[in-house]
């Protein structure tokens, strides 16, 4: 029996990956809160919550006058929806609250990634998934309002593909609204090429109208269109130390981190895949779009770095499962076999292990990391 086509060991080999993904995956979310800001996000919360009203100055520093500047304004004011929601787990649940918060987020995020990929062999899908995802659990804290714009475009990536399937806070707010717009104007573009397959008119008119209501009701937020003002104004703090704001080569240059030649790895073969697709004309213009700005935009700020992970998963799973039957066998032994190494180096580099020691938080409730004094930031 060709060994390239033996389901048995396929099944198997598959097995073994989702162990050790599991495996590693809970080993980081173990982690202990160490998100310098996270503190000030949740007493924010708190002051909110007590106010009923927004900030108008930050209430912890007494050092601090009102703020004067847009970009002041945007900061105090662009948190408070998952400021009052981070509070209102630690009063529910205590410090437990938030392990659980990484658990369902992690979740979730996995299973737009796999409804995404649905159409692609299983094998290599869930070999892209499983190191995805503990790129993107080692990349980012999961006690930052960010996350919760990881989650929201991961389910607005999926709810765009169906639609048109069925039809035939800071930067990370502007990045969904280029999103819709590339799939808006890149199915409009397709009404001047009609070789490229558009959709009806009357689908695309419905199409474009839900767009432009996502759109415009995002504007609907305290800073209102200031929200897109100083998100292009953030550029000009390129040269501030802070790592969210530098490039993916000056963050491995300074700090080593493992998870960065994966990312390369994995735009890499995004942008193969592209090519590939190309070359067959089976590739569609919002692909070319989306690898262009998300691709250029991770590489440049490690920010939009989760963006694009969560967009190039199920693209690369789908660009390889077109590939010939004598093919596909190969990829899938290599995905079958690659992935969990990459795993357990992203696992032993990350040093990760070492957070099993943190399983004691869940009967303590202790899970601030011993950088911070606890009794410091105890409610």
């Amino acid at each position: 029996m060709d060994l390239f086509d033996n389901r048995k060991l396929l099944k198997f080999l598959m097995l073994i990956l989702i162990g050790i993904t599991f495996v590693s995956l809970f080993l980081i979310l173990l982690k202990p809160i160490e998100d310098l800001d996270f503190f000030w996000h949740l007493a924010t919360g708190r002051w909110i919550v007590e106010h009923k009203a927004l900030l108008s100055h930050d209430p912890f520093n007494y050092t601090t006058p009102a703020f004067s500047t847009p970009m002041e304004y945007f900061i105090l004011t662009s948190y408070w929806l998952s400021q009052i929601f981070y509070y209102g787990i630690y009063h529910l649940s205590g410090w437990n609250g938030f392990i659980l918060l990484r658990v369902i987020v992690t979740g979730i995020i996995i299973y737009f990634l796999y409804k995404r990929g649905k159409d692609s062999d299983k094998t290599i899908l869930i070999g892209i998934i499983t190191v995805t995802i503990v790129v993107f659990s080692q990349i980012y804290y999961f006690e930052r309002p960010q996350v919760f714009s990881f989650l929201s475009f991961a389910i607005l990536l999926y709810l765009l593909d169906e639609m048109k399937r069925n039809s035939g806070a800071e930067d990370r707010f502007i990045v969904g609204q280029m999103v819709i717009l590339i799939y808006l104007l890149s199915e409009g573009f397709k009404f001047l090429y009609p070789s490229l397959n558009p959709m009806k008119k009357s689908s695309y008119l419905k199409f474009f109208i839900a767009g432009m209501a996502g759109i415009l009701t995002a504007l609907i937020n305290p800073a209102g269109y200031n929200v897109i003002v100083e998100t292009v104004h953030l550029s000009k703090y390129a040269h501030v130390e802070i790592i969210d704001i530098q490039s993916t080569v000056t963050i491995f240059k300074a700090f080593y981190k493992y998870y960065i030649p994966v990312y390369w790895l994995l735009l890499l073969t995004a942008m193969a895949s592209l090519l590939y697709r190309i070359v067959k004309k089976r590739f569609d213009i919002k692909d070319v779009f989306m690898i262009a700005g998300l691709g250029y935009f991770s590489f440049t700020q490690l920010r939009h770095t989760a963006f694009f992970l969560i967009w190039a998963a199920p693209f690369i799973s789908l660009s390889w499962s077109t590939v010939s039957r004598a093919r596909i066998n190969y990829i899938k032994i290599f995905c079958s076999l690659f992935s969990p190494l990459i795993i357990i180096a992203l696992t032993i580099g990350g040093e990760e292990f070492s957070n099993i020691r943190n399983i004691t938080g869940i009967k303590t409730g202790r899970w601030i990391s011993s950088y911070f004094p606890e009794d410091a930031v105890r409610f």
